[in-house]
């Protein structure tokens, strides 16, 4: 009798089933701020997983690439946490006086995904 068996072996592809980060979007209020310590941008981090749910209680580091400009804890970069199912955060980007006029590059991340958005600088009158 001959043996027939075959194995074969199967990858399913797809998202496991949890609350893990998979995609983060940015976007801002503002597309440009001049650079005089009072205009502020709003940047939004939205944070989802693998079936598109908002990820609840996600960190996100927020980074900016442009000297002089602070997010609201004065720093280059700030960590905030998702706190709504929909999985939304926000952070406030101004840019001191002085500041070189040129783009600020945001950078988010949470776990190994990161999304960037960026603000034109602009000087003050």
């Amino acid at each position: 009798v001959e043996d027939t068996t075959r194995f074969v072996k199967i990858t399913i592809i797809g998202c496991e089933e949890g609350n893990d980060p998979a995609k983060i979007e940015l976007s801002t209020d503002e597309s440009s701020i001049k650079g005089d310590g009072e205009e502020e941008a709003t940047i939004t981090a939205t944070v989802t997983d693998c079936e598109g749910e908002g990820v609840l209680w996600a960190d996100v580091e927020f980074r900016t690439d442009k000297i002089l400009t602070r997010f609201s804890n004065g720093k280059m970069t700030i960590t905030k946490t998702t706190r709504d199912e929909d999985g939304t955060v926000e952070a406030f980007l101004s840019a001191g006086r002085g500041t070189p006029p040129g783009l600020a590059k945001i950078t988010a991340k949470s776990g190994e995904v990161s999304g960037r958005v960026s603000v034109k600088i602009t000087v003050p009158e």
